[in-house]
């Protein structure tokens, strides 16, 4: 979409970390930005027995992941992917092609991705 728009400077709303290839494209098509980080991610210790029990008792409809990080975190989990096949009606629900990259290919059918990457899309296939 800036691409295509004669848009002026942008502010760029980042956290951290963050993958670079939205401002390499930026500065490949000659645009103007400032970066603002304005939330970082921080990975939590988690105890597998206590995820495990969550998810068997409280079994999500859906599990929507906004960065590929984020879905590569979870999916570090001691049994996430075991656990999540087990839940055959679960849906995976992914910002970009990117953040689906992180999805473990036996959950490929679980697998849904945003038509478009922002919020809105994200969430109208709920």
């Amino acid at each position: 979409l800036i691409a295509a728009n004669n848009i002026g400077r942008l502010v760029y709303l980042a956290g951290l970390p963050r993958a670079e290839a939205f401002e390499t494209r930026l500065t490949e098509l000659g645009r103007q930005f400032s970066v603002a980080e304005c939330y970082r991610m921080e990975s939590i210790a988690l105890d597998p027995g206590t995820v495990a029990a969550f998810l068997m008792r409280n079994p999500p409809d859906a599990v929507l992941f906004y960065s590929r990080q984020t879905a590569a975190n979870f999916f570090q989990i001691p049994q996430a992917e075991s656990l999540l096949l087990q839940l055959p009606k679960i849906r995976l629900i992914c910002l970009s092609n990117t953040v689906a990259e992180a999805v473990p290919t036996l959950l490929s059918t679980a697998l849904e991705i945003s038509p478009m990457p922002d919020e809105k899309s994200l969430l109208s296939l709920l």
